[in-house]
């Protein structure tokens, strides 16, 4: 039978197999269900406290207290909404057929989607942060919510103009136009807490056009209710862990806290982008903008205009007669390198966040790194037990998965841990046929994952609690990339580009932990047979896709249903 994760055999009593899982559409709820709703109801009691508790203990000013409590309330008046419905649904379903309960069950999810959907849009600012990042947990959230919230990227806020410049002019300390010739006033782009204008800076022995600049401006009045968010957010959370001791999600506030104040000062996203430029400066393919520190501050982000389109916007990059093949290669070595060889990562890597373009005189792409206000730095023991444990999955070394999920603190839950950062089952991920690695999952499959991460939430819950922080943003680097290569068709095993990195990475680490000559030589030759390996794999995999035995390389056409 199809399995999520199979373990090996000394684990069997852990883990429990599909075939012993009784699905939602069983005439008796499920425990995990239940205790959902109890969460749930736990959590709509908990809120509807939760504004009187921070207006109490804050001495915030009253308007400020006033957006609270009305995110508060709405937060409340979803979550009742949502323990209502679920609780009434699952005791409509006793009565119902197999079929009829799969259907209502489909339903709910629908309609609680729906209203987390209203929630995050309604609230603004960091609840937009929060849903698309939800719309990204394929592993972990039915695909009723997935779907729902990936509007997120499309119906991020706008700040009115007369906002726009009421900003600058508090961060500038001068008059905009002092400083620009020109500011569109329409936003070319807007996100969860910022916006782009496209502007000309004045010329300073002309006053006329300078050189075009993309200015990046933050929601007004958006640090206050953050902070306020964060605040009320870390409470929810704490009680709810006050009621049920294994709820193990604390993880996410903690991240929140650490990294939305770094995201909401663009000076340190300047001084990101302009260490990844240095991290590329020898790599022609790779771009990141220019920063004009004069005009920069913690609102505001004044860089050089970049042109392009969306990395997965097929039709453009056909009119542009770039192959999908060099636009998803290019794409892949990039955050590889990132990942595996600098150890310097950018954490949001969405379509909206990376431009392609034609290099000139050239028919490659070049690819435009944008929005550099998330980043994680890797350690270097962390980084070569990552890049041990990529090693590992690329060639199906269960032994080696282990040994290295172990060091990274995923215990004996390594075959969750493996098929969250893959998105493949345990039994693709040790095949002696490595083309299951890479293969496009059916639709029937990608339904059964999905169900799957909901009957194992627990253990999932439990191997984001353990691993290491710097997992968390890992894991959502890994599931960005993931989307912009299905969006992409596919049309390179993704697989061997990484390989090629681990290699570099571990390189790299015994060159620095043993700059010796013999720990050199023995060093050369277990690069030689790492090295090895991979070239026959990619003659193995060369040969089946040309033989078409496997469609390891699907058409670089997309869909309809991909589209």
């Amino acid at each position: 039978m199809w399995r999520l994760c199979r373990p090996p055999s000394h684990y069997n009593n852990r883990f429990v197999y599909a075939s012993q899982f009784r699905s939602l559409s069983t005439h008796e709820s499920p425990s995990k269900p239940r205790r959902f709703v109890r969460v749930l109801a736990a959590g709509g009691c908990v809120l509807l406290g939760s504004g009187a508790y921070i207006a109490a203990t804050s001495d915030l000013k009253t308007p400020q207290l006033v957006k609270i409590t009305e995110r508060m309330g709405r937060n409340a008046w979803g979550v009742v909404s949502s323990v209502v419905d679920y609780k009434y649904t699952y005791w409509k379903m006793k009565n119902m057929t197999p079929e009829e309960q799969e259907q209502a069950m489909r339903n709910v999810h629908l309609r609680g989607a729906h209203r987390l959907l209203h929630a995050c849009t309604s609230n603004g600012g960091m609840y937009v942060k929060i849903g698309q990042v939800l719309a990204q947990m394929e592993h972990l959230l039915p695909s009723e919510y997935v779907q729902t919230m990936k509007s997120m990227f499309q119906s991020c806020p706008h700040t009115s103009y007369d906002d726009v410049l009421e900003v600058l002019q508090e961060e500038l300390k001068t008059d905009p136009f002092a400083v620009f010739a020109s500011l569109s006033p329409e936003p070319i782009a807007s996100a969860s807490l910022a916006q782009v204008h496209v502007g000309y800076l004045r010329d300073p022995q002309t006053g006329g056009r300078g050189p075009k600049v993309a200015v990046k401006v933050q929601h007004r009045g958006l640090i206050e209710t953050s902070l306020l968010d964060i605040r009320s957010l870390d409470f929810f959370v704490r009680q709810i862990k006050r009621v049920f001791k294994d709820f193990q999600y604390g993880w996410f506030v903690d991240e929140v806290k650490v990294n939305l104040p770094n995201e909401l000062d663009f000076r340190l996203e300047g001084l990101n982008a302009e260490k990844c430029a240095a991290n590329f400066k020898n790599n022609p393919q790779v771009k990141v903008p220019r920063i004009y520190w004069p005009f920069t501050s913690q609102r505001v982000l004044v860089m050089e205009f970049e042109e392009g389109c969306s990395v997965t916007d097929v039709n453009e990059l056909k009119r542009m007669k770039l192959d999908l093949q060099d636009v998803a290669r290019l794409m892949s070595q990039t955050f590889s390198e990132q990942m595996f060889v600098h150890g310097f990562v950018h954490a949001d890597p969405h379509p909206g966040n990376v431009l392609i373009r034609r290099m000139p005189n050239s028919s490659k792409p070049l690819l435009v790194m944008l929005d550099h206000g998330l980043y994680r730095t890797l350690g270097a023991e962390f980084k070569f037990n990552y890049c041990q444990l990529w090693r590992s999955l690329i060639m199906g070394d269960a032994v080696g998965i282990k040994e290295a999920a172990l060091k990274l603190n995923a215990g004996e839950l390594y075959p969750y841990f493996a098929a969250m950062l893959t998105y493949k089952s345990w039994d693709d991920i040790v095949a002696s046929d490595r083309s299951k690695l890479q293969r496009k999952l059916t639709k029937e499959e990608s339904t059964r994952l999905q169900q799957y991460a909901v009957q194992y939430a627990g253990e999932i819950g439990d191997v984001l609690h353990r691993v290491p922080r710097e997992m968390l943003l890992l894991f959502k680097t890994n599931d960005c990339l993931r989307y912009v290569d299905r969006q992409l068709g596919a049309p390179i095993n993704s697989y061997l580009v990484m390989s090629e990195y681990c290699l570099r990475g571990i390189r790299q680490y015994h060159r620095q932990t043993n700059p010796g000559v013999w720990s050199a030589i023995q060093d050369f030759q277990e690069q030689l047979h790492l090295a090895l390996r991979v070239k026959m794999f990619k003659i193995y995999v060369w040969l089946l896709s040309w033989l078409n035995y496997a469609t390891i390389f699907p058409a670089t056409e997309p869909t309809t249903s991909e589209r």
